[in-house]
């Protein structure tokens, strides 16, 4: 025998919504692409900002290293009299040759990276040049510059 009940009767809420994403005749609301944008946005400002910031954090390592490598190539840190006294000349000689080449090497690499890093973050002239301009020793780039 059929129900032939009224659907209150039968257990059914005729008063109820449809749950959320069920088919009820009408299209679903649209995305919100503009709070999508504006997140979007405000990413790549930040993004450019940092970026910016290593640039100039780079491009600043690499005017220090520049410095201190011209200091170090021009006779900046000597020996101390009182380590003179204790020492001979030549060992001052050899020691002093071996401190500044050590140090100037590693400011060269120094230099050389930031540098590296501040061209591509930027994308304009370096402090000094590419590795050969850091790198090799001065005499090497006045070879050819000096009169025969």
């Amino acid at each position: 025998m059929a129900d032939n009940s009224i659907p209150h009767q039968a257990g059914i809420d005729t008063n109820a919504t449809a749950p959320a994403g069920a088919a009820t005749g009408s299209a679903p609301a649209a995305p919100d692409f503009n709070a999508d944008r504006q997140a979007l946005e405000a990413l790549a400002t930040e993004t450019k900002y940092n970026i910016e910031r290593a640039a100039a954090l780079f491009e600043h390592i690499a005017m220090l290293a520049a410095a201190i490598d011209n200091a170090m190539y021009h006779g900046a840190g000597s020996i101390d009299e009182a380590d003179a006294k204790s020492i001979d000349a030549v060992e001052i000689e050899r020691l002093s040759i071996d401190v500044q080449t050590f140090i100037r090497g590693s400011v060269c690499r120094m230099g050389w990276m930031a540098d590296l890093g501040h061209m591509k973050l930027r994308g304009c002239e370096s402090v000094r040049g590419n590795a050969e301009d850091w790198l090799l020793p001065p005499t090497y780039h006045h070879i050819g510059s000096r009169p025969a």
